[in-house]
């Protein structure tokens, strides 16, 4: 349910429902009320949101209740057949106020975080019980009294999860029935942590980098389209002739060519078409501008998070806003502006569109989006902005690559709805949906994706990629040797033929 989307490669902390619901605490005693069905009612703010509410697409249920003046949140994750408590505690009135906003008709909510403004967020409706999966034999996690290890339960838990909330097991061919682990799929008294090996084998097929498997500090992720890090470690490895598996001394020199490749690369725009003494950089210097000698401008954007630094979605959107301020009053007089996001691996949606508004010309419909219901669908919620006061109105070069994942992706989707834009390089990395957070009844925890991002023509692009209008490659070791950026030269060359 939070905004935040990485490709776990590079971040891998998205397990709770969002980053602002965590913690625990609280009882098993409730005072709730849910808005009568018929007739007018008028409710304090805060009775507005007590009761239970269910996001059937999800998998969640919440159930706030007032507690002898002390506000509880109990958060349940559901499927057809189980049930488990995986988050409580005590809140304060000002932030369950914050995040579950009703509509004028007290029968829904929408989750937002503090900050977030212009992306959606997960909408529940009123119910008068938790579903039965809840009511009956909920599973106890090992947070509560009666809880009792088994890897195979889990295991299922897991696979369930998938059957109920999996977007679409069609994009990769893998037929999920088949994978169903049966009474005897792992060993008696299994660990979690051989349950992690279970679990990493189980959805590997899917080859969708939203799909992790998360114990203690191990993770699993794998991906239909191989990021830029993960290229340069084969490289390498081929260069040296080695073989997996890798000794902890070849991983290391492989990670070490890695980063310096990337970093090459990333440095590479400036360091060839940057007039001295036009470079800038803002947000914890995850974002970096200049001007071409000719007037053209660049923006890059290294990710879609942690721009102040903090885990906070609030700190990052205004360290975003003011980088924002400073690099686009500079590349504001420009002719034509590149923004590159082919090495972006992704992080908030809203971090996203506070970027959209600041280049559109007039309200524009970006993007819809729904989530899987069962063998049906959520309705569509179509995001639309209107632009800042005084947006950047010339041309733009939108630079993208297998690379560009996940956030970056709702921002390049968003930008081909802008006149005079193109896209150029590669297709995207074909990971747009959110990532739904779960967790087993154990140490661990998982992420899938649910939910569909269509273009403004219904256009569907998870697994292929958000395409481009130009094609270009990313540098390779030649390019870089020569100073070269294929992607660069297309985009400036673009720029001067479409004039502002």
């Amino acid at each position: 349910m939070s905004s935040a989307r990485f490709v776990p490669a590079i971040a891998v902390s998205l397990l709770s429902l969002s980053t602002l619901l965590s913690g625990c605490g609280g009882g098993d005693s409730s005072s709730a009320t849910n808005p009568p069905s018929g007739g007018a009612v008028t409710l304090s703010p805060l009775a507005q949101r007590l009761g239970i509410w269910l996001a059937p697409a999800y998998g969640y249920a919440l159930h706030i209740s007032n507690d002898n003046g002390k506000l509880q949140w109990r958060r349940y994750d559901y499927t057809g057949s189980t049930c488990l408590l995986s988050e409580q505690r005590q809140l304060e009135s000002a932030e369950l106020l914050q995040v579950l906003q009703p509509d004028t008709t007290q029968r829904t909510v929408e989750y937002r975080e503090a900050g977030q403004l212009y992306s959606p967020g997960v909408v529940f409706s009123a119910a008068s019980q938790l579903p039965a999966s809840c009511t009956g034999q909920r599973l106890a996690t090992r947070e509560e009294s009666g809880y009792v290890p088994d890897a195979v339960r889990d295991l299922g838990l897991l696979w369930q999860t998938f059957a109920d909330y999996y977007h679409d097991f069609t994009l990769s061919g893998v037929n999920w029935k088949a994978a169903q682990p049966g009474a005897n799929s792992l060993p008696a008294g299994s660990t979690d942590a051989v349950l992690f090996d279970a679990a990493c084998a189980m959805v590997a097929p899917l080859n969708d980098p939203h799909v992790s498997i998360f114990y203690r500090d191990q993770s699993c992720t794998t991906t239909r389209k191989p990021m830029l890090a993960d290229l340069l470690m084969r490289e390498y490895a081929q260069g040296e002739h080695w073989q997996a598996p890798f000794s902890e001394a070849q991983q290391q020199a492989m990670q070490g060519y890695a980063e310096e490749g990337v970093a090459l690369r990333l440095a590479l725009p400036a360091t060839i078409h940057a007039q001295p003494g036009s470079q800038g950089k803002g947000g914890h210097e995850l974002l970096n501008w200049f001007v071409t000698p000719d007037g053209y401008g660049y923006l890059g954007i290294a990710q879609f998070y942690g721009f102040s630094g903090e885990e906070s979605p609030v700190s990052d959107i205004a360290a975003l806003e003011s980088a924002l301020d400073q690099g686009l009053a500079q590349l504001g007089a420009t002719k034509g502006l590149i923004i590159d996001v082919r090495y972006n691996p992704g992080g908030y949606d809203e971090a996203a569109l506070r970027v959209v508004r600041r280049l559109l010309l007039q309200r524009t419909e970006l993007y819809r989006k729904q989530a899987r219901l069962g063998t049906s669908r959520t309705p569509l919620r179509t995001v639309s902005l209107d632009p800042v006061a005084n947006p950047y109105r010339n041309p733009i070069a939108v630079l993208t690559s297998n690379s560009t994942f996940s956030a970056a992706e709702v921002f390049a989707l968003s930008m081909r709805s802008r006149p005079n834009t193109v896209l150029i390089g590669d297709a995207t990395g074909g990971a747009l949906s959110d990532t739904l957070g779960k967790r087993g009844t154990g140490e661990l925890k998982f992420t899938l994706s649910n939910e569909y991002y269509l273009s403004p023509r219904g256009e569907w692009f998870e697994g292929v990629g958000v395409p481009v209008g130009i094609a270009a490659a990313i540098p390779g070791r030649e390019e870089i040797e020569r100073q070269v950026d294929p992607g660069m030269l297309s985009a400036l060359q673009w720029l001067r033929q479409n004039k502002p």
